[in-house]
């Protein structure tokens, strides 16, 4: 029979084992793009099963980009859904609470989109004298565009890439730099972008998911986790099941 001695050490143990391995955790990602966009349809169901493997229930808020990056890198979100992979040097360094999740979730491509299918576009220097419009959450196009000699007031940094493409159709600029696949989504589902055209698509991007330093203990298990994953045929599974 048990002594009282020897329940108060094994109910001792049973709360510090609660304590230091919780039967289960909550973590919130803030997504600086609406939850229908291409990546964030992708990256959800991705990262939403590897951290379930480690008995994580991971939840995704979609914010303003840079209030999401507020958000992730001062603690009040537990990290960042995606970003470009050399998301801290294009920031120069402005977030340096985020760690990046070593597991390349996605490459998409920067393009160019145009009302006229006949626009010739072979480098990022064609767009001198033209008035461009995108995101403005996509830092990696404001990288570009610091090279690009344009004029201030050419350059039009909006809210969406639906509010890029309606300034587009309207005429009010002759370019949008947008992503591929979530550009290709927004004329294929809306009527007034019919006549938009993907004039050429420039560059490939690697794309990563970045959590808040208060969590980065939890990075070697969420990067093996997601290999396995990738191994076993889960990815592929998850990203035929995406429409």
């Amino acid at each position: 029979m048990i002594g009282k001695k020897g329940f108060i050490i094994g109910f001792c143990i049973l709360i510090l084992s609660y304590i230091v391995y919780p039967q289960k955790t909550e973590l919130t990602f803030s997504c600086g793009a609406p939850l229908d966009s291409y990546q964030a349809k992708v990256i959800i169901p991705i990262l939403t099963e590897a951290f379930r493997q480690n008995d994580i229930n991971l939840n995704i808020e979609s914010l303003p980009s840079l209030r999401s990056l507020m958000f992730s890198n001062g603690g009040q979100t537990d990290g960042e859904l995606f970003r470009v992979s050399d998301f801290h040097e294009i920031t120069d360094n402005q977030y340096p609470n985020l760690i990046k999740i070593d597991f390349e979730l996605l490459t998409i491509w920067l393009s160019i989109f145009s009302l006229n299918n006949k626009t010739e576009i072979l480098r990022w220097s064609d767009l001198e004298g033209h008035r461009i419009a995108y995101y403005r959450g996509r830092k990696n196009v404001e990288t570009i565009l610091r090279d690009v000699p344009i004029a201030d007031e050419f350059v039009f940094n909006v809210l969406n890439d639906t509010q890029a493409f309606n300034l587009l159709a309207s005429g009010r600029v002759d370019f949008v730099i947008s992503e591929s696949q979530e550009g290709l989504r927004l004329i294929h589902e809306n009527e007034d972008f019919q006549s938009i055209f993907e004039v050429k698509k420039m560059d490939a991007t690697k794309i990563y998911s970045f959590i808040n330093i208060n969590h980065s203990e939890l990075i070697p298990e969420i990067e093996k986790t997601l290999l396995k994953m990738h191994l076993d045929g889960t990815l592929q599974s998850i990203l035929r099941s995406i429409d």
